[in-house]
């Protein structure tokens, strides 16, 4: 029986030696199951996340896209809106040239007929500062109109203050 004992002695003493040589990874399962779901949960927000974040990206920019787009269309209908009473009154006056009812040859007529024409568009935008008045004409029926509008851009600039 000796024989037995002396041969479990060195067993036991080598087993606690190795415990305190290399001190060994314990895991135990609340650890690992607190680890383990953690991990995934963590996995699951980062997933959500990223996949949220990408969406929130790619519709920023569409919609700055469509912003730009929408912006750019409002900006030539605007210019259009503007240049519009001009093209209308050149269309005019080429109709009035075309029928005979303006002289083209007569330097002075066109030019006191595209200067009334000017004074009328500023007229219509109601910036009655920069309305120059109309001179006389030596066509009578030119210096009556002359007249008339001068005295109309007068009466408006009453209303202005």
């Amino acid at each position: 029986m000796t024989q037995h004992v002396s041969e479990a002695a060195p067993a036991a003493v080598s087993a606690a030696a190795i415990e305190e040589a290399a001190p060994r990874l314990q895991l135990r399962i609340a650890r690992g199951l607190a680890v383990g779901f953690g991990g995934l949960v963590l996995l699951a927000v980062v997933a959500v996340l990223a996949l949220g974040l990408g969406s929130a990206q790619q519709n920023t920019l569409d919609l700055l896209a469509d912003r730009s787009a929408s912006t750019a269309q409002l900006v030539v209908w605007l210019i259009k809106q503007y240049l519009r009473p001009a093209a209308d009154l050149l269309e005019h006056l080429g109709r009035q040239m075309e029928a005979g009812l303006i002289d083209v040859t007569d330097e002075t007529a066109v030019r006191h007929i595209l200067a009334g024409s000017l004074a009328a568009a500023q007229i219509k935008d109601l910036s009655l500062g920069t309305v120059n008045a109309l001179p006389a004409s030596v066509f009578s029926g030119v210096t009556a109109a002359a007249g008339a509008f001068n005295s109309l851009v007068a009466g408006l600039r009453w209303f202005e203050t």
